[in-house]
């Protein structure tokens, strides 16, 4: 048993090797973080990934600015780690979320001593058996997801962590240590300031947590306001690092958000207003339902409820309550009973107040990182609380309940693919690959969008192709930085009737000698153009060759990553399932019933297809009529795959195989199979 160590009025050393934080036994705490920074380091993307990674990755390595509310520290931090010698970008920005993750783990084994405790300095910690405990359910799926690519939640959430567990440390020391370390006031301020300015939403909900005991203590003048001034002074430091924003707009040729040079666009910037037609929040946006506030309160509710069916198979909602009603006990010094719960049920809250609901979306984990961490240490204390005097062996049964839970938690340890991942890669290069000299591409969506700008900006593959993002085309900057890039285009009119699709149009049809790709073929017909089938993207063409066959490679590409990858990192099999389902809804309206349903299959699990033989398809142009999709995940779904395979066998006649496809369908919880296997 390891005492605490320090004088009895609470005084004791602060040293910089353990972030002034104390801990009982240094050594075996970085011991341990070295050994989960080398695990998240090996079991990495080294790639950009999906989501937002291709984004950040090009605007951390340019120095620029990426989606509100433009991450300044972590674009700071990323263009060194993006530029460190002998070491490629996007293995150093990799890094920079695996070292960070990692680095969380001193605050949580600090604030595990804390939760052991129970804020009594005078108790005893067995760090040989809590450390372990701690780290185990580090190696958990929800907190290795974050950890194992580009993102800016590693960094966020050791901000946030690092300025909680200072806090519970601070509160616990006596009044004569307190008033001798006032800087330590202005570190934990400042540490949630740059949390916030790293991802605004982790930053604002950790301080919130907080601030309750703070106001408690103050009330109760065990807090003295000066303290409380020098928190939030420390606070308003850190977020002084917004000023990045406005200095670095008005660079020529790099990716800049916004683009905000002036007063006017930097208010539009951060208000949020590119997306607040997008994602409204149900807690700012009540109103955003005809029901008002009862009907937000509802779906919040209705969505809690499917976040916690999704997750349950983890375990992850089960850690969360467990490690909040531990700290529901009474204590008069430290963060107090009500943090935990408090940082989890408003991050919850946060995530199921979306309008635009998915529970699938990793990034929510990211949204929940500081609590599971929170929840990790107190789990770790619980235990060793629970488990205490009765001898080592129940000890290290609790601690290898701990580890099976995280190493089997999904993706189980085993069965994490995401160090192999390029799937982004092979799409965009796939596609700049087959396009023709002086390209222009339209595109749709992100892993199309920001990851052909990363190639085309930073690695400078193709530059002579324009990438039109058709989301981004109603913002003036978007038009600025392509005719930076590309100062040979013309000019165009960008106001005119008709909206974006005219707008697209007018910009073609001032670039007519320009081959022209689209991702989607509706994309094309709503301009009045023809498209023909190619590879990854379909080209313009006044005509298509009848006896072309669309090429078969993009199909093929697409079923060995999805058979190399499993669902070993996460996203990446629904971007497949997407983009497989995209192209096959393409290829059918270009007059390619069979490529569209070889397209449907790459996108779907061997384990989940059936076994039936099947004849080649006849030729047929025109699209499925499929139905409006009640299960919306955030990208592809093997179920639809599915159903549109069986619906497109059904429409050649051949029932047998049509029959068995509908019912892998359903297998997956499809509603529409579900209800057309019952008659409904």
């Amino acid at each position: 048993m390891i005492g605490h160590r320090g004088s009895g009025d609470g005084r004791r050393s602060w040293p910089m090797s353990t972030l002034f934080l104390p801990l009982d036994d240094r050594k075996r705490a970085w011991t341990l973080t070295a050994l989960l920074a080398v695990y998240y380091l090996a079991t990495m993307c080294r790639d950009m990934s999906q989501l937002d990674s291709p984004e950040l990755a090009l605007a951390a390595y340019q120095l620029g600015l990426g989606h509100p509310f433009g991450q300044p520290s972590y674009m700071l931090l990323g263009w060194l780690f993006s530029h460190l010698p002998g070491i490629e970008p996007l293995h150093g920005l990799g890094a920079l979320s695996a070292l960070c993750s990692a680095l969380c783990l001193v605050p949580a084994l600090s604030l595990a001593e804390h939760f052991a405790r129970g804020g009594d300095a005078t108790a005893v910690v067995n760090s040989r058996w809590l450390y372990p405990a701690v780290a185990v359910v580090a190696l958990h799926g929800a907190l290795w997801e974050p950890a194992s690519r580009i993102e800016v939640y590693p960094l966020a959430s050791f901000f946030a962590l690092w300025g909680i567990a200072l806090l519970a440390r601070l509160l616990s020391m006596k009044d004569q240590a307190r008033r001798a370390r006032p800087a330590l006031d202005w570190g934990v301020g400042l540490l949630f300031g740059l949390a916030a300015v790293t991802h605004l939403f982790v930053g604002v909900l950790s301080a919130t947590a907080v601030a309750p005991r703070l106001l408690a203590l103050l009330l109760r003048r065990e807090l003295p306001l000066q303290r409380l001034l020098r928190i939030c002074g420390g606070g308003l430091l850190g977020l002084t690092l917004l000023a990045y924003v406005p200095l670095v707009a008005g660079r020529s040729g790099i990716f800049l958000w916004g683009d905000p040079t002036d007063a006017s666009a930097l208010l539009h910037y951060f208000s949020g207003a590119d997306f607040r037609g997008e994602r409204p929040n149900l807690l700012f946006l009540p109103g955003a339902l005809e029901g008002g506030a009862v009907a937000a309160v509802a779906q919040i509710a209705a969505q809690v409820g499917q976040w916690t069916l999704h997750f349950a198979p983890s375990l992850l909602p089960l850690l969360l309550v467990v490690a909040s009603v531990a700290q529901l006990r009474p204590g008069r010094h430290g963060l107090g009973p009500l943090a935990l719960p408090l940082l989890s049920g408003l991050s919850l809250l946060m995530i199921a107040s979306n309008t635009i609901f998915r529970p699938d979306n990793p990034d929510y984990l990211g949204y929940l990182a500081p609590s599971l961490w929170c929840s990790t240490a107190a789990l770790g204390a619980g235990l060793l609380r629970l488990l205490a005097g009765r001898g080592r062996r129940a000890l290290a049964l609790g601690v290898a309940a701990l580890a099976l839970t995280a190493l089997l938690s999904p993706p189980s340890i085993l069965a994490r693919s995401r160090h192999r991942d390029r799937v982004t890669r092979l799409l965009a290069e796939g596609a700049l690959a087959e396009a023709l000299p002086d390209a222009i591409l339209v595109v749709e969506h992100d892993h199309y969008v920001a990851a052909l700008l990363y190639l085309t900006m930073v690695e400078r593959q193709r530059p002579d192709v324009v990438v039109l993002a058709t989301g981004l085309s109603s913002s003036s900057w978007y038009w600025r930085l392509q005719y930076q890039l590309h100062p040979e285009l013309r000019a165009f009119s960008l106001r005119g009737p008709g909206g974006r699709d005219a707008r697209l149009r007018r910009f073609l049809d001032a670039h007519a000698e320009r081959p022209v790709r689209f991702e989607r073929v509706q994309t094309a017909r709503r301009m009045g153009l023809h498209v023909c089938a190619g590879g990854w993207l379909f080209a313009s063409a006044a005509r298509c060759d009848p006896k072309r066959a669309p090429d078969a490679a993009p199909t093929r590409a697409l079923a060995a990553a999805l058979e190399e990858l499993g669902s070993g990192s996460p996203a990446s099999d629904g971007l497949i399932t997407l983009v497989a389902y995209e192209r096959a809804i393409g290829l059918l309206a270009t007059g390619h019933p069979e490529a569209a349903l070889r397209s449907l299959l790459a996108g779907v699990p061997k384990r989940l297809q059936p076994s039936v033989e099947h004849r080649r398809l006849t030729a047929r142009d025109g699209l499925l009529r499929l139905p409006d999709w009640q299960r919306q995940p955030l990208l592809g779904d093997p179920g639809r795959n599915l159903f549109a395979a069986g619906l497109l066998l059904a429409a050649d006649a051949q029932v047998e195989a049509a029959t068995r496809y509908l019912a892998a369908a359903a297998a997956t919880e499809l509603p529409e199979a579900l209800a057309l296997q019952s008659g409904r």
